[in-house]
Formats: C-alpha cells, sequence, structure tokens
C-alpha cells in the first residue's frame, strides 16, 4: 500500500446514503489478505455523527475528519491527511468544485460518484490545466453513472477483433426497489442544467469528431427480440462521458470513435411510455425554480415511488441485480465485408449503492496502489482513460460485485 500521507483514501460524506455503503466496503476490504495496512478515514459536517455511523456500522476504530463544503481550510486540512479523496456530497453542482479545488491546492487525487454532466465537463473545463500541472487525477463518474458503460465500451473495444464502430447498450435492473432523496435532487439539476451544458460545450474550440457509423435509429418504444425486452431510450450521462472518453483517444492515439446507444429494458410497452411520458415531464418541471421545488417536495408520486427519504432498505437491496448487454457491430480483421458483431455484458449486486460503492473504492485503489499504470500526467479524466491500464476489471470481478464478460466473442 503506497502514500506517505496519515491516510491513502478519505471518504467525505461518509454519514450520507451513499458514503455509508462506501464506508462499509472499504472496511471489507480492509479485512482482505493484502490490504490489511489500508489507512482510511471518515469525513463530514459533524465528528459526532461521523462516529455514530461508525458504532452504527460496526467499523472499528476508524478516524474520523470534520470539514465542510462551506469552509475551504477544513477541506483543505482534510486533504492535506489523504492521498485520495472519494466525495460522497452531492449534488454536486452545489458542493461539489470547493472539493476539487481543494484536492487540487494539496495534491491530493479526487474521485466521486457524479452523474451530473454539468459539473463534470465544467470541472474538466476549469481544472484540467492545474490538476495536470499538480499531478493529480480527478475522475467523477465513478459509479453505477458510469464506468458500467465507459470501461464497458473500452471493454468490448479490446475483445473486438477489427474496428468497432458502434455499440446498442440494453440496460436491465432486476428487482429494483428505488433510491434516496438525495440521488433524486441530484438528478433534477442535471436536468436543470441542460441548457447551461449547451452553452459550456460552445464555447469549447474543440473540432467534432467523426461521425463514423451509427447505431440504428429505433422507434421511441420498441421491442428488442434478443434481450425480450420493451426498450425506451435511457437519457443518463453516460453518453457524454462515453464521447469524452472517445475524443480522448482520438486526440491522443488518433483511434477510430465508437458511438453509443443507450436503452433502459422494461418488462412491457405499457412501463416505457410511462418512463417516457414521466422523464418529460420531469425534463419540462426542471426547468423551473418552482418546478424543481414542487419535484423535490413530492419526490415519491413524481418518480413513481422510487425515490424515497432515507433510501431504500438493506434487506431490499440485497435482492437487486442488473445487468448491462452490449452489442457491438464494426469490421472484422479477418473479413473485408465488415458487419461483424460481438456481445459482451456487465453484470453484478444492486446498481446504486452496494455496486456503486465497490466502483468507488476499487477505483480509489487503483490510484492507491496503480498510479504507474494511470496516465503518466494529472488531469480531469474519465474513468476508461484514467483506469484502462489498471487492473480495475480483474478487481472488480474478485470483489464479486461487478463483472465484464463477454457472451459471445467477435469471429
Amino acid at each position: 500500500m503506497s502514500g506517505k500521507r496519515e491516510f491513502n483514501i478519505t471518504v467525505f460524506g461518509a454519514t450520507g446514503f451513499t458514503g455509508q455503503y462506501v464506508a462499509e466496503e472499504l472496511h471489507r476490504i480492509q479485512q482482505e489478505k493484502g490490504h490489511e495496512q489500508l489507512r482510511w478515514a471518515m469525513a463530514g459536517r459533524s465528528e459526532t455523527k461521523l462516529k455514530q455511523v461508525a458504532e452504527d456500522l460496526s467499523l472499528g476504530d476508524v478516524e474520523c475528519i470534520s470539514a465542510d463544503v462551506n469552509i475551504q481550510k477544513s477541506l483543505n486540512q482534510m486533504c492535506m491527511r489523504s492521498s485520495v479523496i472519494i466525495n460522497c456530497v452531492g449534488p454536486f453542482q452545489l458542493y461539489g468544485e470547493p472539493v476539487v479545488r481543494a484536492c487540487i491546492d494539496q495534491k491530493c487525487h479526487y474521485i466521486d460518484v457524479s452523474g451530473e454532466t454539468y459539473f463534470i465537463e465544467q470541472m474538466e473545463q476549469k481544472y484540467h490545466q492545474q490538476a495536470e500541472e499538480a499531478g493529480i487525477f480527478i475522475v467523477s463518474a465513478c459509479g453505477f453513472d458510469s464506468i458500467p458503460h465507459d470501461v464497458g465500451v473500452r471493454f468490448t473495444e479490446e475483445s473486438f477483433s477489427g474496428k468497432l464502430d458502434y455499440i446498442e447498450s440494453f440496460i436491465e435492473v432486476f428487482n429494483g426497489t428505488g433510491f434516496n432523496t438525495g440521488t433524486w435532487e441530484s438528478f433534477i439539476l442535471s436536468i436543470a442544467n441542460h441548457s447551461k451544458l449547451t452553452q459550456l460545450r460552445q464555447k469549447e474550440s474543440k473540432a467534432k469528431l467523426p461521425k463514423g457509423k451509427r447505431p440504428p435509429n429505433r422507434r421511441t418504444f420498441h421491442y428488442n427480440k434478443t434481450i425480450k425486452k420493451w426498450c425506451v431510450f435511457f437519457p443518463g450521462p453516460d453518453n457524454a462521458v462515453v464521447h469524452r472518453t472517445q475524443r480522448y483517444y482520438y486526440e491522443t492515439a488518433e483511434k477510430n470513435p465508437v458511438n453509443l446507444k443507450t436503452y433502459a429494458a422494461l418488462d412491457s410497452r405499457f412501463q416505457s411510455i410511462m418512463l417516457s411520458i414521466g422523464f418529460l415531464f420531469i425534463y419540462l418541471l426542471s426547468g423551473f425554480g418552482w418546478g424543481r421545488r414542487l419535484l423535490m417536495q413530492f419526490c415519491g408520486f413524481f418518480s413513481g415511488g422510487m425515490a424515497k427519504k432515507g433510501g431504500p432498505s438493506k434487506d431490499k437491496l440485497k435482492d437487486t441485480t442488473f445487468a448491462i448487454t452490449m452489442f457491438g457491430s464494426g469490421q472484422s480483421d479477418k473479413s473485408d465485408e465488415g458487419d461483424a458483431k460481438i456481445t459482451t455484458r456487465v453484470k453484478g449486486v444492486e446498481p446504486g449503492y452496494i455496486a456503486t460503492s465497490a466502483l468507488l473504492v476499487q477505483s480509489a485503489l487503483c490510484m492507491v496502489d496503480n498510479r504507474d499504470q494511470m496516465p503518466k500526467c494529472g488531469g480531469v479524466y474519465t474513468p476508461a482513460v484514467a483506469f484502462a491500464d489498471t487492473p480495475l476489471v480483474e478487481n472488480l470481478k474478485k470483489s464479486g460485485k461487478v463483472v465484464f464478460e463477454v457472451v459471445e466473442p467477435s469471429p
């Protein structure tokens, strides 16, 4: 276990719903052979609450650090003591930037669970050069948003014998039980910042990527005969994160960009229609302050009962699993005719919190143990860029939480 600082990893926001799962996962990892010397801490506004969480979760004698996003000095002191910060304090558009700034100032690596595209791309534009000069990594979207897709696309590319053109992915969640209201608030703010995101991208001087071959056009609601589910376009952050990864490899290695289109796979046509209508309604309300307040006040109603104060119970989460099936198409090295296919899958335990905690922790451990296998220069990167040459996929499989696999190899 490398690192000269007091702690290898600090979980900021450890009293929150997601933060508690991350703390539990770190404690579990610490009990494993080879990680006995892992030094980690919990951080948050109230040291008293942190100690209570540590006691409730039976985490042992873990260090608790008082740090507040509104007090920059406290964030600086937290970062001075750690090699890596796992930031679980959202919404990130409201509370994330001071932590990023503290990490850069104190030369401490940073990862978070954010799925807020505007925040992610804003941090890249504002802080990539500073992070590069400081020699530290800023990596957002290290949970279910968006490692399964971002690293999954990279995994599919590496498993394909030829030039991969595009991927259609289908997300399935089995026995889903809902999510915490904090996750819901981040989702609402991410939608509300859509116009800001458009303006941010317009300021970029980057040239457009080659279009290449695109996935087939599908109806708004369509039935997929292969997975035998009704499907609707999934409006999450994954496409944007994958696009940034593809741009990086196109600009640095002249690599052919892979186009991605994601779908949610549901049991019935009715569910797919209701999901689309619900999202459209939320999108419209999110554009107004009063609409966002309404969405938060009646989160249970507007989320179809999925958003819950205090989050779903651990017992219910244990029965939830996910699978993301990726159908890739491209040109085989063994044939001039093209149209070669590959099918890969990313599957795991409950995605929002249990799998996410494993994804965050294993990402942080790569920063601690495998720094020499990450990009030579620091900066603001996507997960697939930061961890491409590390044993992240292998370590996730060993954890038993998330598995990347080839279902049908390319010819």
